[in-house]
Order: C-alpha cells, then structure tokens, then sequence
C-alpha cells in the first residue's frame, strides 16, 4: 500500500499521459483514495474514471458514480461509494447490469476502458409512472407489444420495436424496450 501521494512529476503513466485538466482532476482523486486507504490500482481507476467523468458528464452532488472496467479477460463494476465489485464476462452483461444498479441508485453509468479512458456515459434516466406506456417484451411465444389495453405478439423484437414506436406517436405514449431476461434495455420518450 502506497503511503505517499503522487505528484505531477512522480506519477503512473497512465495519469502522466492525460491532459493537464484532466491530469490534475485525477491526481486529486486517486490521491483523496489513497488517503481513504485504498489499493494504488483501484486509487488510480477510481481516480482517472472520476476525472473523466466530472469532465464529460454532470456528476450528483456526492460526485458518485457507477463504473464497468475490463479487467484482464472480464469486467467488473464498481462505485466509488463501495469496495464491493461485481464481475461477468461480457461488456454487454456487465452494462446491462451496471445500467440497472446506476438507475436504482440515481448515479450515471461511466464505461471505461483498460487505461480508464471513458468508453460511454449514461445519465440515469427516470421512467415516469404512467398508465400510458408501452412495453416491448419477449414472453414464451416470441415478442409482445403490451399496453394499456392488452399486447399483441410480433413474429420478432424488430417488429415489435416498430409498431411500438408508430403507436408511441398516435396515442401519446412512452415506450419501454426490454432485454430477453426482462431487464429495461431502453427507455424512450414519446415519439
């Protein structure tokens, strides 16, 4: 464990190689999580994806955060309100599931790649509590468009996604996209 703080001048390369701005943000980050006691690995993550971050996006007041990182042939989620990580190992999974724990904390998503450069960013999005929503769901039979007044099956997801997006449009409604588990894939707006 590193008992000292990096400086300008005596820094990993990963931090030595970002801009000036983002360079200081990081440094003070990975040197606030060194103080915390973290490992310098996760100090200098955590530091680097908080500076991009705070650039690239708005960040909530506490300056959280939820993050995927690859990690030699899988990747983790993490916050820098928790030490706990999760694993899996596709990008796909580990967005997906980082998107859903990201909306149920109220935090953006950061996806970040091996050097901690931001990969994409996602805003939380808030699904409003409505009666007028329709959801694109797959069931035991294929896929649905399920509303207000029953569902209608799709031969496939595209088609249900279209007829969604055409019914959005005539009745004034939100529409929901669900992965094939359940999962909310995509929250869009009315049309």
């Amino acid at each position: 464990m590193r008992t000292t703080t990096w400086t300008q001048s005596d820094c990993p390369a990963a931090i030595a190689e970002l801009r000036p701005a983002i360079r200081s943000l990081a440094l003070g980050y990975a040197n606030a999580h060194l103080a915390a006691g973290q490992p310098e690995e996760r100090a200098l993550t955590l530091g680097i994806a908080r500076a991009f971050a705070t650039d690239a996006i708005e960040l909530p007041p506490d300056g959280g955060a939820m993050y995927v990182h690859p990690v030699d042939d899988h990747w983790i989620i993490f916050s820098d309100a928790d030490e706990d990580t999760l694993t899996f190992n596709t990008l796909e999974d580990a967005a997906r599931r980082g998107a859903e724990l990201a909306h149920a904390g109220h935090l953006p998503l950061v996806v970040l790649t091996a050097d901690g450069a931001i990969l994409e960013t996602r805003d939380v999005v808030a699904v409003p509590h409505s009666e007028n929503i329709l959801h694109v769901q797959h069931t035991v039979t294929g896929w649905v468009l399920r509303g207000p007044n029953g569902q209608i099956p799709f031969p496939d997801k595209w088609a249900a996604v279209t007829a969604a997006r055409a019914a959005s449009v005539n009745i004034g409604a939100d529409v929901i996209i669900h992965h094939d588990d359940g999962s909310v894939a995509d929250y869009q707006g009315v049309y």
